[in-house]
């Protein structure tokens, strides 16, 4: 029953967060020009296309909450809150796992390479 509510928690979130392209863009971690910033954001979301909804509502999540964790300021956090809050998985590992299979998954699609 609790993970109904997880999962309702979740997307109602998730309605209202960025995607992964957005807080991609709106980061910068690289501080690359804009024309790169503007061609990475285009070719995330072609990215996105190839994903299924669900790998794409966990990285969502997962770009969003590492962003406000780390409060926007690129920091190479790994944060097993995120992780586990994301997937809903009871532990880091399982949690991990979970995001390293749409990790995997981005992989294996090469407009995904940028």
């Amino acid at each position: 029953m609790y993970r109904f509510f997880i999962i309702a928690a979740l997307a109602t979130t998730m309605s209202c967060a960025k995607d992964r392209c957005e807080v991609e863009r709106l980061m910068n971690c690289d501080g690359d020009a804009a024309e790169i910033v503007d061609s990475n954001f285009e070719q995330c979301r072609e990215c996105q296309k190839k994903l299924t909804e669900a790998e794409k509502a966990l990285e969502d999540c997962w770009w969003n909450c590492m962003a406000e964790a780390g409060d926007y300021q690129c920091s190479e956090m790994s944060n097993d809150r995120c992780a586990m809050d994301c997937t809903g998985e009871d532990t880091s590992v399982k949690a991990q796992t979970k995001l390293l299979e749409v990790v995997f998954e981005r992989s294996r699609h090469e407009i995904c390479w940028y």
